[in-house]
C-alpha cells in the first residue's frame, strides 16, 4: 500500500484514493488531502481542497470502486438552475439530456480532459456568474474561470471540500 505523504497539510493519500487522485490530474484538479480516510455515512472518504472521494468496496476492481461525493448537488440544494431547450450537441457545445445543461467554451474542455460524467457528474447548472467569475456547477465539483485585470482567464476548480468542512467546523488548517 503506497502513500504520498503532503507536509503542506500534515496528511497522505494511498491506496486507491492515490490511484484515482494521480489518475485524474492530483493536487491542480482536487487540491491537498484535508485529512486522512475517514468512515463517513457507512463508507471510507477522505476530504480534499476540492472534493471527497469515496470507496465503493462493491465495486473494487471497476474503475468506479473510487468516486467523487456529490459535493456540488449537496451545496447547491434548494438553489433552482434554469434549465436550458434541447438541442443537438456539436463539438463546441454539448446538450446533456440527463439534466438538462450544457457545455461550452473551457468548462467543455476541462470536463472532456478531467474524466467527463465518470469525475466531474453532469452539469446541474448553464454558466452563471458568482463573486466575479465565471461558474458553472457539475454534480461533484464546481469550475470557475476567473479573468484577472492583467493576464489571461484562467479556469480554476472552486473549492467545495474546504467549504463542506469549514460550514461543520472541521476544517483544520495547518
Amino acid at each position: 500500500h503506497h502513500e504520498v505523504y503532503y507536509p503542506i497539510t500534515g496528511y497522505s493519500v494511498g491506496g486507491g484514493f492515490l490511484d484515482f487522485f494521480e489518475k485524474w490530474g492530483g493536487v491542480p484538479v482536487f487540491g491537498y488531502p484535508r485529512g486522512e480516510e475517514i468512515r463517513e455515512g457507512g463508507k471510507t472518504v477522505q476530504y480534499f481542497q476540492k472534493a471527497r472521494f469515496e470507496y465503493y468496496p462493491e465495486l473494487a476492481g471497476t474503475p468506479y470502486q473510487v468516486q467523487l461525493g456529490l459535493l456540488a448537488l449537496e451545496s447547491t440544494r434548494g438553489r433552482a438552475f434554469p434549465k436550458v431547450e434541447a438541442f443537438d450537441s456539436t463539438p463546441e457545445k454539448v446538450f446533456f439530456p440527463q439534466t438538462g445543461h450544457s457545455l461550452q467554451g473551457p468548462f467543455l474542455k476541462f470536463f472532456q480532459e478531467h474524466g467527463g460524467v465518470d469525475v466531474l457528474g453532469y452539469p446541474i447548472s448553464e454558466e452563471l456568474l458568482e463573486g466575479g467569475a465565471r461558474v458553472q456547477y457539475f454534480q461533484r465539483m464546481r469550475l470557475e474561470v476567473h479573468t484577472p485585470t492583467t493576464g489571461p482567464a484562467r479556469l480554476e476548480i472552486g473549492n467545495l471540500g474546504d467549504a463542506y468542512l469549514e460550514a461543520r467546523g472541521l476544517l483544520k488548517l495547518p
